[in-house]
């Protein structure tokens, strides 16, 4: 029955498959440098993520993702980074590899980032891997398989208590096309991505913050997507939250910062639509680190 689900789920749209958009990740404050270029170098240290998620458990094909964003300030107002992700949903598989630059300008209140990223992205999706209700269904023995580049824009606005962010990580629209034994056209494309989002941090007490925030996206031809996240953080060594996706997914959230320059965290997602009887949930981990902390930073860690 699982196989199946998921068999619909990827092919509802028929022999013109679409390719899985980008992955989404719970804990989207972590992972900004994969959304917007302009995020390199706004810890003000040479920093680095490495994160895991395995969506929808129990479901045989559910998305499984591995990232990495490196990034650093190579000087007063510019910056470098690298993003690498390799995701996998069904038989579709997108591995990608980008090179970020952030120019910055130093306002009264905090900082302004420009940034733009360009690099190449893989896409690979082979039919023959379905299982089928007729052995060696002619419709289902294309592949697609091939590099593409793509170049990306994005704004940062970042200062002690604040963050916005409006970025066009993909500003070329991606097609690839292939054609089966039985002479049908396969295509998939990958559609530009616009994200906007924000985030506050609010003192409540000596030891406790209060920190709300949302990521929303758009992409053409799809519902707006929207993650509403309210977090609360204690003497800056705990973090404990939730993301609200869509109405769709709510999510547990856990960070901890054992020192100021590096820190973990688990994130749990529990479906609450119709996909609910059909997973146990989905897992997000990762693991960072900060080096070369500026002294006026050491003290307490970056919220975002």
């Amino acid at each position: 029955m699982k196989k199946l689900l998921f068999l619909i789920m990827l092919l509802s749209t028929g022999i013109g498959c679409y390719a899985q958009q980008d992955p989404k990740f719970s804990q989207f404050f972590i992972s900004g440098l994969g959304y917007n270029p302009a995020y390199a170098g706004s810890r003000d240290a040479m920093s680095g993520v490495l994160f895991y998620r395995n969506q929808w458990v129990g479901i045989e094909g559910g998305p499984k993702t591995y990232f990495f964003q490196g990034h650093s300030p190579v000087s007063k107002n510019f910056s470098v980074g690298l993003n690498a992700m390799h995701d996998r949903v069904g038989i579709f598989t997108t591995n990608h590899l980008f090179i970020s630059g952030a120019y910055r300008l130093e306002l009264n209140e905090g900082n302004l980032q420009f940034g733009m990223h360009g690099g190449f992205r893989n896409y690979d999706a082979d039919l023959s891997k379905v299982t089928t209700f007729i052995p060696g269904d002619p419709s289902f023995t294309g592949r697609v398989n091939s590099w593409k580049p793509n170049v990306g824009v994005g704004l940062y606005y970042f200062s002690e208590r604040l963050k916005l962010s409006l970025s066009a990580p993909y500003l070329i629209k991606e097609n690839l096309k292939t054609t089966n034994a039985d002479g049908t056209a396969i295509r998939t494309e990958q559609d530009q991505h616009i994200f906007l989002g924000g985030a506050y941090i609010f003192d409540i007490s000596e030891t406790l913050k209060f920190r709300p925030g949302a990521l929303v996206k758009y992409v053409k031809d799809a519902p707006l997507q929207m993650d509403l996240n309210a977090a609360f953080i204690y003497d800056d060594v705990f973090l404990f939250g939730t993301t609200l996706r869509n109405v769709e997914t709510l999510s547990a959230i856990f960070q901890i910062w054992p020192q100021s320059n590096w820190y973990m965290g688990y994130s749990y997602d529990y479906s609450i639509n119709g996909l609910n009887p059909y997973n146990r949930g989905s897992h997000e981990i990762y693991i960072g680190f900060d080096l070369g902390v500026k002294r006026s930073l050491a003290q307490s860690p970056r919220y975002f």
